[in-house]
């Protein structure tokens, strides 16, 4: 009975001890928990600040950003005006450089006016300049004395040539007088005149003229060559101003800078022959007899309002002196296409008539609106304009279709005079309804003989041409 009590007793103890030490390792786990909660709820308090303080950090960053933005939105409008301001500036300044360079070349003239220049006179160490002068001025009969002339002397000698005497009247009247009796007779005037010429010295023509200016010479020599291609029949230097002349009884053009020049040019095309060998002044001698050229096409350059000219060149025409263009651009090709254009004679027809001021936009993309499709007609043919419209006739196109209008006789219209042979092969109509270009547009589409699987434009081409 004892030893059952005495075992009971240790099984009690045991188990006391079991739930004591069960106890302690469910507070340890409790407090560990515990520490482990108040770390997570520590580590979400401080992710939340942080994520306020990133909040808060990009909301600034973006305020600063779109207020960079506008500034950067205001200074590229300001930059903006102050380019268009300083590019009509710079028309302006270019249009007053302009001005100035042919005042000064006006003025430089002006003082040159009563300038001689006398050429092929050999030079004598103790010459008399007067006493030459006197000789000549009695060989032509023309009564000279000091009192006339403010000064006279030799000028400096560019070539193994005698050097030129120049001398100056002091009235415009005495020049020109001077002047004309030298031309009458000029055949007198010989280097044998003078007694001082030497039997090992070829007698020679002396020549008496107007003193040119550099500038002026080099604008005399251009127009030289211009006569001798027959682009004018007369040119002349007379009072400081010098002057030329296409046909007889034409209007006189003064020439005052190289481009004045360019009404006298006409450029045309000329058909492959290969039974002619025509050379290019052959062909600008024949270009001269072409009275109007009509030059149309995609150019694919881009040329703003250039090539506004001088009023005077449009008087008694439909075409505006002044261009202007929906189309503001300029390029490069632009400029170029504008620069030959003009030294061959030709003015741009977009943007200068009734229907098409300001000029409007020809080719239409994804990409924006431009005017590449551009009417160029020669100095000649001003006057037969009568107006150019752009259409889009086809919406299968990119570009609109160029209509000019001319005034002009259908009776005297020569269709073989472009080149043209056989008049059948000429077509005066094309039908351009719109089930035409739907059935055209169809036949391409559902052509086997078709293709784009080249990067040869010839290829290409002629591709398309047999197709077609």
């Amino acid at each position: 009975m004892s030893d059952e009590r005495g075992r009971c007793k240790a099984v009690s103890s045991q188990v006391g001890v079991t739930k004591s030490g069960d106890s302690e390792i469910t507070n340890t786990i409790l407090d560990r928990l515990q520490a482990l909660h108040n770390e997570i709820v520590s580590m979400k308090t401080e992710s939340k600040v942080e994520n306020k303080n990133i909040i808060d950090s990009i909301a600034k960053m973006e305020t600063n950003m779109n207020s960079g933005l506008k500034k950067l939105e205001n200074d590229f409008l300001n930059l903006k005006r102050n380019y268009s301001a300083m590019k009509e500036l710079t028309n302006k300044l270019s249009k007053e450089i302009d001005s100035i360079k042919l005042h000064n070349f006006d003025q430089k003239n002006f003082l040159r006016s009563n300038n001689i220049r006398i050429a092929n006179v050999h030079f004598n160490e103790n010459e008399d300049l007067f006493s030459i002068i006197k000789i000549i001025s009695d060989t032509v009969h023309y009564e000279i004395d000091k009192n006339q002339l403010d000064f006279y002397y030799r000028l400096p000698s560019r070539n193994n040539k005698p050097r030129p005497i120049l001398l100056r009247f002091l009235r415009q009247t005495d020049k020109t007088n001077f002047l004309k009796s030298c031309r009458i007779n000029r055949s007198l005037l010989k280097t044998d005149i003078f007694s001082v010429t030497s039997s090992n010295i070829p007698v020679l023509p002396v020549y008496v003229s107007e003193s040119m200016t550099k500038e002026s010479y080099e604008l005399f020599t251009k127009g030289k060559h211009l006569l001798k291609a027959g682009l004018i029949k007369f040119l002349w230097y007379r009072n400081g101003i010098l002057r030329a002349r296409k046909l007889v009884g034409s209007p006189a053009v003064v020439i005052r800078r190289a481009s004045d020049f360019n009404c006298f040019y006409i450029s045309a095309p000329f058909p492959e022959d290969d039974s002619t060998n025509a050379t290019s002044g052959d062909q600008d001698s024949d270009a001269a007899s072409v009275d109007s050229v009509i030059i149309g096409g995609d150019f694919n350059a881009r040329v703003g309002s250039l090539n506004s000219l001088e009023n005077e060149m449009f008087e008694s025409s439909s075409l505006f002196a002044n261009r202007c263009s929906q189309d503001p651009e300029i390029n490069s090709r632009g400029v170029h296409l504008v620069n030959v254009m003009e030294d061959y004679g030709f003015v741009l027809c977009n943007g200068r008539t009734h229907s098409d001021t300001p000029a409007n936009y020809t080719y239409f993309s994804k990409n924006g609106c431009s005017t590449l499709d551009l009417i160029w007609v020669s100095i000649g043919s001003i006057h037969i304009i009568h107006d150019l419209l752009i259409e889009n006739i086809c919406f299968i196109s990119d570009h609109c279709c160029c209509t000019i209008k001319l005034n002009i006789n259908d009776s005297k219209f020569d269709k073989t005079s472009f080149g043209q042979t056989n008049k059948e092969n000429y077509i005066n109509v094309v039908n351009r309804s719109n089930d035409n270009f739907l059935q055209f547009y169809s036949f391409l589409n559902n052509s086997n003989n078709i293709y784009f699987n080249s990067d040869n434009i010839e290829e290409l081409y002629n591709n398309f041409y047999e197709t077609v």
